[in-house]
């Protein structure tokens, strides 16, 4: 496991996998997505949209960002009972 960086929410995040660029500071911040989010979808399709706007993204962290966008949607879809406001205890 590979340290990535901190969540405010979460505390110390690992990974076991790195991309083309790594993770160099191990206190950077990191925000993190669960599926059962309402509006993780929806946030994180307005950053695709960012990124393809963006002449520096590659193709494949476009990829990277849509493969997401379609794992989030089919979980949304599958879990309708567990989608829920962050924050909400009940």
């Amino acid at each position: 496991m590979i340290v990535a960086g901190r969540s405010d929410k979460y505390g110390q995040v690992h990974v076991e996998k790195v991309g083309n660029t790594g993770f160099s500071d191990p206190d950077e911040p990191i925000a993190l997505f669960r599926g059962q989010d309402r509006y993780a979808e929806q946030v994180m399709a307005y950053y695709y949209n960012m990124l393809c706007d963006d002449q520096d993204v590659t193709d494949e962290q476009l990829q990277s960002v849509a493969r997401q966008l379609v794992a989030f949607s089919a979980f949304a879809s599958a879990n309708l009972d567990k989608m829920r406001t962050p924050g909400k205890t009940t």
